[in-house]
């Protein structure tokens, strides 16, 4: 197989250079084992955020009587669900 072009990886800079080089040809293969994207934003940092982000609202469920919501103790967390989706595939 010959391509004028062959980028290695899919993540944050072979995805920009995937951009750039259609820019001029379309002869070229993109090399890539997993998911595309960066880590950071398919399993690391993002998703983290979002569930770090779902634990404090959770944990803010104490502060709810202060503001005339009541019944708050019986709020529950279902972590399975919190975690639905927060991946890139």
């Amino acid at each position: 197989m010959k391509v004028d072009t062959v980028i290695v990886g899919a993540g944050s800079a072979g995805l920009s250079a995937l951009r750039e080089v259609r820019r001029y040809t379309d002869d070229l293969l993109l090399v890539n084992d997993g998911h595309w994207a960066t880590t950071c934003a398919a399993v690391g940092c993002m998703p983290s955020k979002a569930l770090i982000e779902a634990a404090n609202a959770f944990h803010r469920r104490g502060a709810f009587d202060e503001f005339g919501i009541r019944s708050a103790d019986g709020l529950c967390a279902d972590i399975p669900a919190a975690s639905r989706n927060l991946t890139i595939a």
